[in-house]
């Protein structure tokens, strides 16, 4: 799907998550009516290629496997980044260790 981690960051910074209660009916009695995630309409209106639409072209759900394919290669480079972050933090207070023994 997108191609560049920096357009994916762009889609999912769009993404506008909210909490919502489903329509009467929507679900089975015993199913809370109240959920989180993304209103198709909303997203519809800045990334369409997220949205499946119904019979009469308007925003039906997500395609919840491309919200996936845009997620995917960013939780990819933060855990990068968090990793090279943590290797760091660990040299600097090291460093800061051996510092403290020259004093």
């Amino acid at each position: 799907f997108p191609s560049h981690d920096k357009q994916a960051e762009k889609i999912i910074k769009d993404l506008k998550f909210v909490s919502f209660d489903y329509k009467k009916g929507a679900y089975s009695p015993e199913d809370s009516p109240k959920s989180y995630g993304l209103i198709a309409e909303d997203v519809f209106k800045t990334h369409p290629e997220l949205v499946d639409l119904d019979y009469n072209g308007k925003p039906r759900t997500m395609f919840f496997e491309k919200i996936v394919g845009v997620f995917g290669p960013v939780i990819q480079n933060l855990l990068t980044i968090t990793e090279n972050h943590e290797e760091r933090i660990t040299k600097l207070e090291k460093e800061i260790e051996l510092l403290k023994l020259k004093k």
